[in-house]
């Protein structure tokens, strides 16, 4: 989505904000096969954005709580984990439904939770996520490691985020200092760069 603003931008040309998803998802169909059209939306979108079942919506949050982005340093590799996962599925749908199911049920959950700034509940729910990718082999031992030090140095909730074996993880933090502490915890740990996102704050600036 970045790339696709910063090229209409340098050829001073106008994109209305479906335009933008539509070229954002035919980058995503090219780097990724078979993208579900969450990052092209998220990018074009200007506030959280719930999807489901292939229908985005916007919504309001009252989150009072930082996030801590981690980089892995390792890129992430989408589509070959969509494409492991899916024949995961294929060969054993009894045994990869239910859990794929449960973490459509935690989505449900953090979005409640977003709205009313439940904190501790949307950690543990992230914690949960966590737990089902890793069963999934969605996640790895970096990114496992990761979020073991996020909550070690006093995280909420943690987990991967993006098409896992590789990326970024996220990690929830109540307080600044402890975003701070989280933020280092993650690089000792290998994380090659770190960001702190408070969006309570950027919405009363």
């Amino acid at each position: 989505g970045a790339v696709v603003r910063a090229v209409l931008d340098a050829a001073d040309v106008a994109a209305s904000p479906l335009e933008l998803f539509e070229l954002t998802q035919e980058a995503e169909r090219i780097a990724h096969g078979r993208p579900s059209g969450l990052d092209a939306l998220t990018t074009a979108a200007p506030g959280p954005v719930y999807f489901r079942d292939g229908v985005g919506s916007t919504f309001e949050m009252d989150l009072a709580a930082w996030i801590v982005i981690a980089d892995s340093g390792v890129t992430g590799r989408t589509r070959e984990t969509v494409g492991d996962l899916r024949r995961r599925y294929d060969a054993d749908p009894q045994g990869v439904g239910p859990l794929l199911d449960e973490l459509g049920e935690i989505a449900d959950g953090a979005v409640a939770d977003l709205r009313a700034g439940d904190v501790d509940a949307l950690g543990d729910r992230m914690d949960a996520a966590q737990h089902l990718l890793a069963d999934l082999g969605v996640s790895d031992d970096r990114l496992d490691a990761l979020t073991a030090a996020a909550r070690a140095a006093g995280a909420v909730g943690a987990k991967l985020t993006g098409g896992g074996r590789g990326g970024c993880v996220i990690a929830l933090a109540r307080t600044a200092g402890d975003a701070a502490a989280i933020a280092g915890a993650l690089t000792d740990a290998g994380a090659s760069d770190t960001w702190i996102h408070a969006p309570h704050l950027q919405e009363e600036a």
